[in-house]
Order: structure tokens, then C-alpha cells, then sequence
């Protein structure tokens, strides 16, 4: 091969490159939205939600926990969540030996959602139906997210 293949070669190969890492990259970003308020339902908003079960768990053990089915608690619960900006993470949210919370999204239709998630910003997001990768990762909170409207509706 010529000097000039070689570069054109190269460069080729560089592209191809680039190109995964970028869109890794932007893979790696997501949003609460996205991977949750999307799921529910159509984009119109159609889902109801009809139940959303909190729970605090330290060490493993199920400390408190409630049940909210009025519907304007449930509106204010997922405003809580509704603009939270996610970063795929290699961090672990342990659930065996630290305090987190659990959320549970209960559509009238389809699937329900964990939400798992300590004050170290980490969070699980799991759905019951798909599995799709997106929901086998952990992320990290990269915005504010202020849960003290979860910590006051268990204490």
C-alpha cells in the first residue's frame, strides 16, 4: 500500500472510532423522563398512574414505607422525579448495607418501575416488562434532586 492509503486508512479507522465514542457518550446521558415517565405511557400523558408505593430501607430492612393513591400526591411525587438529568455510572447502589429508597410506579396499564436510589444521588431504574439494557444500569443524579418530599411523606 501506498503512503496515501495508509492515511486514508487511518483516518477511516479514526472516524469509526470517534464516532462510538460520541455516541457512547451520549448514550451514557439520559433522563428520569425518558427512561420512566416515557415508559408509562403515550406522550400525551393518557397513563394514569395509579398507585406509587415509597419505602425506606436501612441495611436491607424495610424501615417505613406508604402507599400513595391520591392522584395529587402522586402529580407531586412525579414532578419530584419529572426533571432529573441521569449520567450512566459505574458506581453501585448497595442495597444490602446502606439506607436507600424504593419508589414504585404503578401504571392502571402496563408495566410497573422501581426507582431505587440512596442520597449519594445514585439510582437503579428497573422496569418489570422490558428488558432492555437501559434498565440494567445504574446512573448518577447530575442535576438537584431534592428528595426531602419522599423523606417527609415516611416520617
Amino acid at each position: 500500500m501506498s503512503k496515501w492509503s495508509w492515511y486514508i486508512f487511518i483516518a477511516i479507522v479514526s472516524l469509526i472510532i470517534i464516532t462510538g465514542v460520541v455516541v457512547d457518550t451520549r448514550n451514557a446521558r439520559t433522563s428520569f423522563q425518558e427512561l420512566v415517565v416515557d415508559e408509562i405511557g403515550d406522550p400525551h400523558g393518557s397513563q394514569v398512574i395509579s398507585s406509587i408505593y415509597i419505602a425506606e430501607f436501612l441495611d436491607g430492612e424495610n424501615v417505613k414505607s406508604i402507599t400513595v393513591t391520591d392522584i395529587q400526591t402522586i402529580n407531586k411525587i412525579m414532578n419530584v422525579f419529572a426533571e432529573i438529568k441521569l449520567n450512566r455510572s459505574d458506581k453501585e447502589l448497595s442495597i444490602s448495607s446502606s439506607n436507600y429508597y424504593k419508589v414504585m410506579i404503578q401504571p392502571d396499564n402496563g408495566p410497573s418501575l422501581d426507582v431505587n436510589f440512596n442520597k449519594d444521588k445514585i439510582m437503579e431504574i428497573q422496569n418489570s416488562i422490558n428488558i432492555h439494557k437501559k434498565y440494567t444500569w445504574t446512573y448518577e443524579v447530575v442535576n438537584d434532586f431534592d428528595y426531602s418530599l419522599i423523606e417527609a411523606m415516611l416520617h
